[in-house]
């Protein structure tokens, strides 16, 4: 949150810089401003290229917060029917997968990724063993961690079921343990996992500035 923050400023600063006269009223500013407080982003005094300033790359964070704000739910769902609600999350994340529902700038099919990493933290909590475990961190492991995320890549049809299960597979290998032959345990790996979601959201920031400006 701090650095989206940032990256709100960010903009701020180029908006205004390239568009130093207020060109809306100040509840229209208002409004603007808050749309980005709520993950909506949209345009900051009428400046239409204000999203490309970040590479509109803030449509997945009302995901997050989404996830996020429905954690105590869940967590009363868990006290009242315990794994039974889990599986019919699950269930229900699939079913919004297959059958896709869409309302304004919200689309269903991303909650499945949701129960992808749902499905690893149960597994790592019931059973512990299984980090590590030597099938997992097996070389055969590893080539199917990397075949499964080079399917997904090559994948034209962005999260389809192709993607999906291949970007899970090799999420569930790599969560369990597997350094993809010892790759995932090099300093430029770890320091890259650091880092990589301050590059994902403030990329897009410094190609504008580069390229645009």
């Amino acid at each position: 949150m701090p650095l989206y923050l940032l990256a709100v400023l960010i903009i701020s600063i180029v908006v205004f810089a390239l568009e130093p006269h207020i060109h809306v009223s100040s509840v229209t500013l208002a409004r603007d401003y808050l749309k980005w407080f709520l993950f909506h982003g949209g345009t900051i005094n009428d400046f239409e290229e204000t999203r490309r300033v970040i590479a509109g790359v803030d449509w997945s964070l009302k995901y997050e917060w989404m996830f996020y704000s429905s954690l105590p739910i869940i967590a009363l769902g868990m006290r009242i029917a315990g794994g039974w609600w889990l599986a019919a999350l699950a269930a229900g994340s699939i079913a919004l997968f297959v059958f896709p529902l869409h309302t304004g700038s919200f689309t269903s099919v991303y909650a499945v990724l949701f129960s992808v990493g749902g499905v690893a933290a149960f597994g790592l909590h019931a059973s512990p063993s299984l980090q590590g475990h030597k099938l997992v961190t097996s070389p055969i492991a590893s080539i199917l961690a990397l075949a499964a995320i080079a399917v997904a890549l090559l994948e034209a049809d962005t999260m389809g079921a192709v993607q999906v299960i291949g970007v899970s597979v090799f999420f569930w290998i790599v969560v369990f343990g597997n350094d993809l032959f010892g790759l995932l345990k090099t300093l430029p790996a770890i320091l890259l996992g650091e880092i990589s979601y301050s590059l994902y959201l403030l990329h897009g920031a410094v190609l504008y500035c580069v390229f645009s400006i």
